[in-house]
């Protein structure tokens, strides 16, 4: 489902992710390129999903915490921003946000039910 609008909350209402809300994780360095709006730059749509889906940080157990939940994307200027938490959407034609879709399945290994949140991982409008 496609929908023009950009992800919300934005600016100091929180979830921009390179707005430095969030501790240095693993992947922090994807924020290196951005311009004054937190914008990455140079970065097309297939760039944006490959900096969102590779921005993790290492979790307690050794896992990887998934911080990036998507992105809004500029339609106009062709560009992207990270979101840490996606809540909703603001209707504006100029722009779609993107949400990371994970795929989450259980293991039965021998009775164990294993829980695996890595499975499958893509991108859609909402």
């Amino acid at each position: 489902k496609q929908s023009g609008g950009y992800c919300t909350p934005w600016g100091d209402g929180g979830g921009d992710l390179c707005r430095g809300e969030q501790p240095q994780p693993k992947g922090y360095h994807q924020c290196s390129d951005v311009d004054a709006d937190f914008y990455n730059k140079n970065c097309n749509r297939k760039c944006m999903d490959e900096k969102c889906a590779s921005f993790g940080q290492q979790g307690d157990t050794g896992g990887t915490e998934d911080l990036c939940k998507g992105y809004t994307w500029d339609k106009t200027k062709k560009r992207g921003k990270l979101k840490s938490t996606i809540g909703g959407l603001t209707s504006d034609s100029r722009y779609e946000c993107n949400m990371k879709i994970t795929l989450d399945h259980y293991i039965d290994h021998n009775g164990i039910h294993i829980y695996d949140s890595t499975y499958l991982q893509g991108f859609s409008c909402v």
